[in-house]
């Protein structure tokens, strides 16, 4: 049976949980600060313009 060495299992678990980490704070920055995220990325938020004033 293979056995994965723990260089490669310490290396996978650490890429692993840089990923999930990196994916909370952006959601967290998401969350608090929509503005400022969307300004700093370039992504433009639209708003609904389907309501009357």
């Amino acid at each position: 049976m293979y056995k994965a060495s723990k260089r490669y299992l310490a290396a996978s678990v650490s890429a692993l949980t840089l990923a999930i980490l990196m994916m909370l704070i952006a959601i967290t920055a998401w969350t608090i600060a929509p503005e400022v995220v969307a300004d700093t990325s370039g992504v433009q938020l639209e708003l609904k313009k389907s309501l009357p004033p």
